[in-house]
């Protein structure tokens, strides 16, 4: 694994070239099959797949001045990558997150600080602890996401029929169209919990967890399942229980643009879009 081009250039030096790294067939199989440029079978004849271990190797295989420094500029990158990257990937997006779900008692520089809380208590040195657990890990984001889809979907399609009152989307007040229950759609949530129920006892599996082959073998289904089971928990829970303001009985309507009322002021005439506009304020409720 290599992230800047000096380390590929030092990991062909000291595997003896190009042509040898080339010719090198996959040692790896299954969904990770390929092979890696900086390849280090061919420097320490083992399958290194931590950076982190292959600097430390390089060390003790050639402790020079030369590798000293070679070492410290390729940690000094993937210090830099990892903290630039937690930062405005994780900790920017869970502050913002966090201070919108309750702007009242939290804001951004407290939403950090329970995200870093929060990932300590995830102990994420057990899921790097090897290349498959971490790969088994990243792969079992699909029960979470496929349940989320299945949601988006429908709300889109079946029961706002590619209808938004986009105003009313970025709006606290108790008026707006998507308020729903004190701010709750309690039918998304319950979806959700559907969608994952079935598939996390795989996933569990994950994390070295003795299951069963049934569950194995669901495992494997987790994405269309969590879809399909959360999109159709969705739909039923909506037509027991209609959300206020909901187009489940109208036509698809999917405007090609946006227009607010202070571009209609502006000059801009609804007479040039070619499709449906949607023009209101926030907290109004007419169509």
């Amino acid at each position: 694994m290599s992230r800047s081009r000096i380390s590929v250039l030092w990991a062909l030096v000291e595997a003896g070239g190009l042509g040898p790294v080339a010719r090198q067939g996959s040692t790896i199989s299954g969904s990770a099959k390929s092979w890696a440029i900086a390849n280090s079978v061919l420097i320490f004849g083992e399958l290194v797949w931590n950076p982190i271990d292959l600097m430390d190797m390089l060390l003790t295989k050639h402790y020079s001045s030369g590798t000293r420094a070679g070492v410290f500029f390729l940690a000094l990158g993937f210090t830099y990558a990892s903290v630039i990257s937690s930062i405005f990937e994780n900790s920017i997006p869970a502050g913002n997150d966090l201070a919108a779900l309750w702007p009242r008692f939290i804001t951004i520089r407290r939403g950090f600080y329970i995200a870093a809380i929060i990932s300590y208590a995830m102990c994420p040195w057990y899921i790097l602890g090897s290349a498959s657990s971490f790969v088994s890990w990243l792969a079992s984001y699909q029960i979470f996401l496929s349940s989320i889809t299945g949601v988006m979907i429908c709300q889109y399609f079946l029961v706002s029929k590619g209808y938004f009152d986009i105003p009313d989307l970025y709006t606290s007040s108790s008026l707006g169209r998507y308020y729903y229950h004190k701010g709750w759609n309690y039918r998304a949530y319950i979806a959700y919990v559907i969608g994952i129920a079935p598939n996390f006892y795989g996933f569990l599996g994950v994390f070295g967890l003795h299951i069963t082959e049934a569950a194995t073998r669901m495992y494997y289904f987790a994405y269309p399942m969590g879809l399909v089971l959360s999109f159709s928990s969705y739909y039923a829970l909506c037509l027991l229980d209609p959300p206020p303001y909901s187009r489940m009985k109208g036509a698809l309507q999917e405007p090609r643009d946006y227009v607010g009322p202070d571009d209609v002021l502006d000059g801009i005439s609804p007479a040039h879009i070619g499709e449906s506009i949607v023009i209101g304020a926030p907290g109004t409720k007419g169509y």
